[in-house]
């Protein structure tokens, strides 16, 4: 019956319906090609984001919050691997307050966290008996931070304080809205009613990564269209919008309360900025045009802009207020290579997160160092350069977290998940465990041990000694088969401390327990 319509249907147009079937099958093979090779490749490089790492940042945030065990009642980072006790175990002790640059969201190295660099670099520098704590959660404002400060600096009893200033910090929306007052609101963009629920699941079946592109457009247009007071305001908008009128008024306030409960604590403190690429939609700061030294002065002109009014209130209270703009450009321009400037790699933790990457995670842990080197030199506690630093690999963090990771002076232990299904993968692609080293550490060799060990898949990051921070990007050092695999650090490497290892596993029975060994360099000095 079908067929025989079809015929009539197709009687004295059978050219032209051949050459639809052609171009229909021509424009699927485009769009296929397109999905699984071309924008890949591009999300691999840098240049875009796609589903790739949408998934992946989703399992980062999962992660974060099942590891690290910070709430609103004490929001001090710490973790099976990482604890932290209000007892101090070295002489002097600071503490950091934050938000989400804190808390770790989209980090999967708890290491590359700003606080935990600057822990290390006052190490480098010979400060070895200091502690840095970190407390912070996601979308934590000014006034949320001076309520933590007002509970831990008693508990914990640091010997400076350090503020970190991000620029949604001055948001006092949940304080004036009970007052009946005005919030400026950030954009959530509403449902799309006018594209079918249907044709949008049809295409992210058929072509997730085309689908994903074409939909952002879409609701980045509507986002533009429909921001304003009903809606809220495009991020990079409303950033600037609560450094003015009756947010920025309750703000100024916050800071004053701020700098009275400082001095009343007796306990040293100071703010400092966090500059980072532009990345935030707004009317008027279009950075994804801009290259070269145009777009690092984009960043200048977005941050100083939002930065001027703040640091005057916070002048003006009396509190320190470290403002490292200026030479955050100087630095970032000096370090990417001619016409790489604006790839997400450079300066975000991953290319669906604006959250600062380890490059700027680094440099404000250097810029935090020098600074209280320079005005708070007694918090730091005796210097010893020569002190002996042991290069025995101590893993403080691993993903996922539920690995019943075990370890002594000689192996880790760990079992490996039976799916694989909520394991990180990007960039590598393929699923991994994920082990993370307290301190950066050259090793010779890499051992897998398994008794139903099929087959074994090691990948490392190092943390390269020009820089002292590790860039994220794996070397790839393998497939091993067998149930007892050794690796040996590429000669090329040999000079460079490892931060973290990748390990991919298969097994040929239901027992995934795995022994890791991690063979320090002969005589290597950390």
């Amino acid at each position: 019956m079908f067929v025989s319509v079809l015929k009539k249907l197709t009687r004295g147009n059978a050219v032209a319906i051949r050459y639809l079937l052609i171009s229909v099958a021509i424009l699927l093979g485009l769009c296929f090609a397109v999905d699984a090779y071309v924008i890949p490749t591009m999300e691999d490089s840098g240049k875009i984001a796609s589903t790739g790492w949408k998934a992946e940042n989703e399992k980062l945030l999962h992660w974060m919050h099942v590891r690290n065990k910070a709430d609103d009642v004490n929001p001090v980072w710490r973790s099976d691997l990482f604890p932290v006790s209000a007892e101090k175990h070295t002489k002097k002790r600071i503490l950091v307050l934050g938000d989400s640059y804190v808390w770790g969201h989209g980090y999967s190295n708890l290491n590359t966290i700003w606080w935990r660099q600057l822990q290390l670099e006052l190490e480098r520098r010979g400060y070895h008996d200091v502690e840095v704590v970190g407390a912070g959660l996601r979308g934590a404002a000014t006034w949320r931070e001076l309520g933590w400060a007002k509970k831990l600096i008693p508990e914990y009893k640091p010997d400076l304080v350090v503020w970190g200033y991000v620029t949604n910090d001055p948001d006092e929306g949940e304080q004036i809205a009970p007052t009946g007052g005005h919030v400026c609101k950030a954009l959530i963009v509403p449902k799309d009613e006018d594209f079918p629920e249907r044709a949008t699941k049809l295409m992210e079946g058929a072509f997730p990564n085309l689908a994903e592109q074409l939909l952002a457009i879409r609701k980045k247009r509507r986002g533009e269209i429909l921001a304003g007071d009903r809606y809220g305001w495009q991020f990079g908008d409303w950033e600037q919008k609560i450094v003015e009128g009756d947010n920025f008024e309750h703000y100024k306030k916050t800071v004053e309360n701020v700098a009275e409960f400082s001095k009343q604590s007796g306990v040293p403190a100071f703010y400092i900025t966090f500059p980072n690429a532009v990345v935030f939609p707004s009317s008027h700061d279009k950075n994804e045009t801009f290259t070269g030294r145009a777009f690092y002065e984009n960043i200048r002109r977005y941050y100083e802009d939002r930065y001027a009014p703040v640091r005057q209130a916070f002048t003006l209270a009396g509190m320190p207020f470290y403002d490292i703009l200026n030479d955050f450009i100087a630095y970032v321009s000096s370090h990417a290579a001619p016409g790489s400037e604006s790839q997400k790699f450079l300066y975000l933790i991953n290319p669906v997160n604006s959250h600062p990457g380890s490059l700027a995670c680094h440099f404000y842990a250097v810029k935090a160092a020098d600074y209280i080197e320079a005005n708070y030199k007694d918090v730091l506690g005796p210097r010893t350069l020569d002190k002996p630093v042991s290069n025995l690999p101590v893993i403080n963090d691993c993903v996922p977290s539920d690995i019943q990771l075990r370890q002594n002076k000689e192996h880790a232990f760990f079992v490996y998940p039976e799916s694989e299904s909520d394991l990180l993968s990007m960039p590598l692609r393929k699923p991994f465990v994920l082990l993370n080293l307290a301190h950066a550490t050259r090793l010779s060799e890499i051992k897998l041990i398994g008794e139903q060990l099929k087959e074994g898949d090691i990948s490392v990051t190092f943390e390269e000694p020009t820089k002292n921070y590790d860039d994220g990007i794996p070397v790839e050092l393998g497939i091993k088969k067998g149930g007892s695999s050794c690796w040996k650090i590429p000669d090329k490497y040999a000079a460079w401390p490892v931060s973290s290892v990748r390990v991919n596993a298969k097994f040929k029975g239901a027992n995934h327990g795995i022994i890791l060994d991690m063979i320090p360099t002969a005589g290597a000095a950390q």
